[in-house]
């Protein structure tokens, strides 16, 4: 799932218009401190917390989840 995933879900729950920014803008348009997170390529899994402490999700994931919150 990328920002852009988790943006525009979150933009149709709100009826907002969601824009693509250029990477050369995002320290403009997000400011500083999240400017750069939101350009950084950050994969995650669940893996290792299911493998280690046996976690076994159920639920919704994290796009599911989003698109079906109450806004």
């Amino acid at each position: 799932m990328s920002l852009r995933d988790i943006a525009e879900t979150i933009g149709k729950g709100l009826n907002v218009r969601v824009v693509s920014i250029p990477v050369e803008k995002s320290v403009e348009h997000f400011g500083p401190f999240f400017g750069h997170v939101a350009t950084m390529d950050m994969p995650g899994s669940s893996e290792w917390t299911r493998n280690v402490l046996g976690w076994k999700p159920t639920g919704a994931g994290m796009i599911e989840d989003l698109a079906n919150m109450k806004y």
